[in-house]
């Protein structure tokens, strides 16, 4: 298993607005089988143009 964390900022999809949304993700990874990942996350809004919170979920295969 194995934690991560990324922040980052949005072009704002409103072109009238100045202000970009700003966010920070943390989550973990656990490694199922060398080739298989399922993640979880949580991503939050750093200021207004952020979607506050959400909760995030993947699965990762590799061929």
């Amino acid at each position: 298993m194995r934690l991560v964390a990324n922040i980052g900022i949005e072009t704002n999809e409103e072109h009238s607005e100045d202000t970009h949304p700003v966010f920070l993700i943390g989550g973990m990874i656990w490694g199922v089988s060398e080739n298989f990942d399922l993640d979880l996350g949580l991503k939050c809004g750093l200021n207004d143009a952020e979607t506050d919170t959400a909760l995030l979920a993947g699965v990762a295969a590799r061929f």
